[in-house]
């Protein structure tokens, strides 16, 4: 088994044993990552379960399972965690990492651009 870290949504709980995490889909366009139309959904198996509709970031054990029934094929992608966490919004970061720097500087930020 491969260990992943796969970030998304929780888009549904699996009882008490896990729940459903939806990642964008994303292609290489130009040497670019750019996010593609669609979502890839992964089984998450953990005794941590997230809010519905929270971006989480999950690190775990893949398995893969090929099923076929009436001559259709389906793949169910399972990834039994043993770290879950809110995922990073790096556009908070950045902007906490900007504002860091202008209090080193001197410069504190004004009232206007404080996030309460």
């Amino acid at each position: 088994m491969a260990i992943v870290e796969v970030t998304g949504e929780v888009i549904r709980h699996l009882g008490s044993k896990g729940f459903t995490l939806a990642e964008p889909r994303r292609e290489m366009v130009g040497g670019q990552w750019v996010t593609a139309e669609g979502k890839k959904y992964f089984s998450v198996w953990s005794t941590e379960l997230p809010t519905i509709g929270s971006q989480v970031t999950v690190k775990g054990s893949l398995s893969v399972k090929l099923d076929e029934y009436e001559g259709k094929q389906t793949v169910k992608v399972n990834v039994n965690a043993f770290d879950v966490k809110p995922a990073v919004d790096h556009q908070t970061v950045a902007k906490a990492q900007q504002d860091f720097a202008k209090i080193v500087q001197g410069s504190a930020p004004s009232v206007d651009d404080t996030p309460f």
